[in-house]
């Protein structure tokens, strides 16, 4: 990538080593990723699903959206095995 824009950086910037960042989890678990659970992971859902408990993933979201507690990661975590159990086994 360096190569790629070499002649749009300067040359000192050219030579740093790479950095990571981390993405807005927080944020999109806030907005646009909360509406996954209000889409998929109804109570009936989850109660025939069998595998999670409802309440505790509601207290998670409510205390997430107040800002009371960051749960991003372990939200995430429930989306995204939510998404491969639905691919894989439903």
């Amino acid at each position: 990538m360096r190569d790629t824009f070499q002649d749009l950086l300067p040359e000192c910037n050219q030579q740093l080593p790479k950095k990571g960042f981390n993405a807005p989890l927080a944020v999109w678990m806030r907005n646009h990723l909360d509406r996954y659970f209000d889409k998929h992971m109804s109570r009936a859902a989850v109660e025939q699903q069998g595998i999670l408990n409802w309440e505790y993933l509601q207290l998670l979201r409510q205390q997430h959206r107040s800002g009371k507690r960051d749960n991003s990661y372990e939200l995430f975590s429930i989306l995204t095995f939510d998404a491969w159990h639905r691919r894989y086994f439903s």
